[in-house]
């Protein structure tokens, strides 16, 4: 599972119409900040919350969001498996059994690799 912090980060700050040169403002730079929002590399703490705070947001506010965006992924995943089986497409419900699959293999830690083994049982049982 691909973190989300970045791509909620970039969802604020797009949604700001600030680019990441604005945001970066010479205490990151702008090819870091992008390489944080596509999952490819962390900030420090330090550079996170200057960030933010280029971005007008609070860490609660950011905390809010994030939330909310990790649950309208988990909606649309119960939506897609639960079309799945009312439609009795079985090869959709395998393709969901090897994403989870693949996703347990590369879980980067146990969070990780729990939510996919969860998913997949879960997958597993309607079929």
């Amino acid at each position: 599972m691909e973190s989300l912090i970045g791509k909620v980060f970039k969802l604020i700050r797009n949604s700001k119409q600030l680019s990441l040169r604005q945001v970066a403002s010479g205490y990151i730079s702008a090819g870091q900040l992008s390489r944080f929002e596509r999952d490819e590399s962390h900030l420090s703490i330090d550079a996170f919350l200057n960030s933010l705070n280029r971005l007008n947001v609070s860490l609660e506010e950011f905390h809010y969001t994030y939330n909310l965006y990790h649950q309208i992924d988990d909606v649309r995943f119960s939506e897609d498996l639960s079309e799945a089986y009312l439609s009795r497409n079985l090869v959709k419900l395998k393709n969901f059994l090897e994403y989870y699959e693949c996703q347990m293999d590369d879980a980067k830690d146990a969070l990780e690799f729990q939510t996919a083994k969860l998913n997949y049982i879960y997958t597993l049982t309607l079929m």
